[in-house]
């Protein structure tokens, strides 16, 4: 019996002492996001004045600083006074923590209220920290006397100064057309 219980000690002891499958401490790192939020309103101020409010049915936040708004996401820009200059609208948008640029797809749309233009495209970025807008897709902007349209764009983030690329038509607007 001694005999016996030797040869276990002596085997439990030799599978105990091998080194672990590599395949076993490799463990899968985890990529999802790390909180979710539904029904999200979201205020971002500057000397106690509200600058943009944001609305989302939906949003994930990640370890490296992204959010993603999966189900779209709905934008207000204020002026120092108060009143909201512009608004944007898409169907998704992530925010890159790491360049800290916005990228919104889908139906976007923006309305410049000081301006009085709407964008209209498939996709659009906007870096906060330099104050643009910018896309290589195709753009359909709306003023008051004309429709634009073209490929590419790159604007001040208020809309107040704009160029489209590549125009691929103008088409004016009459007050009998609208």
């Amino acid at each position: 019996m001694k005999t016996y219980s030797l040869f276990f000690l002596i085997a439990i002891s030799t599978i105990a002492c091998t080194a672990p499958d590599k395949k076993v401490m490799e463990a899968d790192e985890y990529s999802g996001p790390i909180f979710e939020q539904s029904d999200v309103r979201t205020f971002y101020s500057d000397s106690a004045k509200v600058m943009l409010k944001m609305e989302a049915p939906l949003q994930y936040n990640y370890i490296n600083g992204d959010k993603e708004f999966p189900e779209g996401l709905y934008m207000e820009f204020y002026d120092k006074l108060g009143a909201v200059t512009t608004t944007m609208r898409c169907d998704y948008c992530i925010y890159d923590g790491e360049e800290k640029v916005w990228k919104a797809t889908g139906d976007v749309e923006i309305e410049s209220f000081k301006e009085n233009q709407k964008l209209n495209t498939e996709e659009l970025n906007w870096d906060p920290a330099k104050e643009k807008v910018y896309t290589d897709k195709f753009v359909r902007i709306e003023t008051d006397n004309e429709i634009l349209m073209g490929e590419g764009l790159e604007a001040a983030q208020d809309f107040s100064t704009y160029s489209i690329k590549k125009v691929r038509g103008s088409i004016p607007i009459n007050e009998q057309m609208r």
